[in-house]
């Protein structure tokens, strides 16, 4: 089936912003409260929180433009799991050695009680691994999405939007209100999904305009900033609130939502001039590589901070860029060179 051009290029800035995430975390964490310097490392963060929901939404783009059936499953999960699997080994060994010592390891009852705890929870291993999990759930019930999405009016489709970004708003505010439990269970990251959906086929001239893009955008990065430095200020520690692992948030779906309206509207060749082809061809060389790169790239991250080439001592306005192009391009060449060997292929995840 044909590339959607556009669904590259929000594929391809996912990467780059999920790569953002996990140095600017860095200085979240690493740097002294409210310091200059952990404002930057903020301020950075703040601008690319968009990034992990963007993947679900293209999976939305892709998987919903026809009917999918649970005969599809076992060939959509085989292109998730066995490039994760490949990956938990990673950085299960690595946890085993780093955390607990080769002796540990020797030790059989050890080693399966830490395998089924990380299989149970394999973020205890690396954090990145939520994605795999949930996006596995939205996989297994995207027989029964799309046959309702295929059937339903779109005003039942915003209908269901409405509730989702109503929930994601309440959620946020540290009150339990049962009805909005119960109601999660059904939603969750399902909303991306369906609103990666919605947003490609819409007819609406508000929601195909790259300024109203950039004005959802830029709202969502002042939120997420304002936000999160004044809920810290107030906490007297770092509050996730506006920064959530997931990013189930109003700020984070304003940026999302933003940011699919300017790919998928914007004119490449208008913006990019000569230089559309090339730039173009990256952002689909990077979408086709951006599933092995999600996997392996915090393997590479805590190597650069251990060995002291990641300093946080040096502002993320500089530090954060240089990294992630040698994230990007380290991450690349050894998932091509994976892909060139006889079974090791099946599992760089290269799609």
């Amino acid at each position: 089936m044909k590339r959607i051009v556009y669904v590259d290029y929000l594929k391809a800035l996912g990467i780059i912003g999920v790569i953002i995430i996990h140095l600017s975390s860095k200085y979240l964490t690493e740097t002294q409260f409210l310091s200059p310097i952990w404002i930057q490392g903020v301020a950075v963060e703040s601008f690319v929180r968009f990034s992990i929901i963007l993947f679900v939404m293209a999976s939305g783009v892709l998987l919903l433009r026809k009917k999918q059936t649970v005969e599809d499953l076992p060939r959509r999960l085989k292109r998730v799991l066995l490039p994760y699997l490949f990956w938990f080994i990673i950085y299960f060994i690595v946890k085993m050695v780093k955390v607990h010592g080769i002796s540990y390891m020797l030790s059989i009852s050890n080693t399966l009680n830490l395998l089924i705890t990380a299989l149970a929870d394999p973020t205890i291993l690396s954090v990145q691994f939520w994605f795999v999990y949930m996006i596995v759930g939205v996989y297994l019930v995207s027989p029964i999405i799309s046959t309702w999405v295929e059937h339903a009016k779109r005003s039942e489709i915003r209908y269901f939007l409405a509730i989702w970004f109503a929930l994601i708003i309440i959620s946020m505010v540290e009150f339990r209100f049962i009805l909005v439990e119960y109601l999660n269970c059904f939603m969750g990251f399902v909303g991306y999904f369906i609103l990666g959906h919605y947003l490609h086929n819409t007819k609406n001239v508000y929601l195909r305009s790259p300024r109203v893009g950039l004005l959802l955008y830029l709202l969502g990065v002042v939120i997420t900033l304002l936000g999160f430095i004044l809920t810290s200020y107030f906490a007297g520690s770092n509050n996730y609130t506006f920064i959530k692992l997931g990013d189930l948030t109003l700020n984070s779906a304003l940026q999302a939502t933003g940011m699919f309206i300017i790919l998928k509207n914007m004119d490449y060749t208008k913006v990019f001039g000569r230089f559309e082809s090339s730039i173009t061809k990256l952002a689909t060389y990077l979408s086709i590589l951006s599933f092995g790169i999600y996997l392996s790239n915090i393997l590479l991250i805590n190597l650069f901070f251990k060995f002291g080439f990641y300093n946080v001592a040096v502002s993320p306005f500089i530090n954060v860029p240089i990294f992630t192009i040698i994230t990007i391009l380290l991450c690349s060449v050894m998932l091509l060179i994976l892909n060139k060997i006889p079974y090791l292929n099946k599992i760089t995840g290269i799609t």
